[in-house]
């Protein structure tokens, strides 16, 4: 962090630690900031965690996607699992 910092940034900063202390302490913090973005934009559909988590495709090689969901008619799209 710079010393130049807004209070805008640091009030941010000091939300995000919160939210990543209470929420998910176990994850890195880029991990964290990747879905505590994705839930407040995703924040109309009332989407829980693992539907978020579901949509989280960040990694390697991604051409700077890092997350992907799909709805039909208001409704988030999961994929159905193959029969066995």
């Amino acid at each position: 962090m710079t010393s130049t910092q807004n209070n805008d940034q640091r009030l941010l900063d000091r939300i995000l630690d919160d939210q990543h202390l209470r929420l998910a302490p176990q994850k890195g913090r880029d991990d964290f900031f990747i879905f505590f973005a994705a839930d407040k934009a995703l924040q109309d559909w009332d989407l829980d965690n693992d539907e978020i988590l579901d949509g989280i495709v960040d990694g390697a090689h991604d051409c700077g996607i890092d997350g992907i969901w799909s709805f039909v008619d208001g409704r988030t799209s999961r994929p159905t699992p193959a029969s066995s």
